[in-house]
């Protein structure tokens, strides 16, 4: 399956200046690192939706919208992360996943490397793991692109309303 995240990247860019503008305090290496701990939440959070680790429990994993709605935090940071390092391919095929415990681990390995390396080629490879989750989830790119551009609509209203 074919994901292209260009348009994505591009709001996220003006989200991020947005942002930016209105907080005007914060030094970029603190920047970069709070989006790197902000990400590695929200994987967390994805993963505690998706339950895949959790057998001690026969709970089921959440609806698909609720980890839609993880997986597009994800993204979100993904996105900002992907525009301070200039990436300029957002374009994925990826047809089938791993095993999604092998993706978490590797996606964790990865988004903790960023923190010092930053580097384009590894913050692909991140995002690349992301999206194989996407892949496991079977989330279509309009999915993906669809809850993207509502999850952004409402972080524009929290920043006007102080969230």
């Amino acid at each position: 399956m074919k994901y292209n995240f260009k348009i994505q990247a591009e709001k996220q860019k003006k989200l991020d200046q947005y942002i930016k503008d209105k907080i005007k305090e914060i030094e970029p290496i603190d920047y970069w690192s709070k989006r790197i701990i902000a990400l590695n939440v929200e994987i967390n959070e994805l993963s505690n939706e998706i339950r895949f680790f959790k057998y001690w429990s026969k709970k089921p994993a959440s609806s698909k919208e609720v980890i839609l709605d993880e997986m597009i935090d994800c993204l979100h940071f993904s996105f900002s992360l992907g525009n301070t390092l200039k990436n300029e391919n957002w374009t994925y095929n990826i047809s089938n996943s791993r095993p999604i415990g092998e993706i978490y681990f590797d996606l964790s390995k990865k988004v903790l490397q960023l923190q010092k390396n930053k580097d384009v080629n590894l913050f692909r490879e991140m995002l690349g793991c992301l999206i194989e989750i996407a892949v496991f989830m079977k989330y279509s790119m309009d999915d993906l692109s669809n809850a993207y551009d509502i999850k952004n609509e409402i972080n524009y209203k929290r920043q006007n309303t102080g969230y």
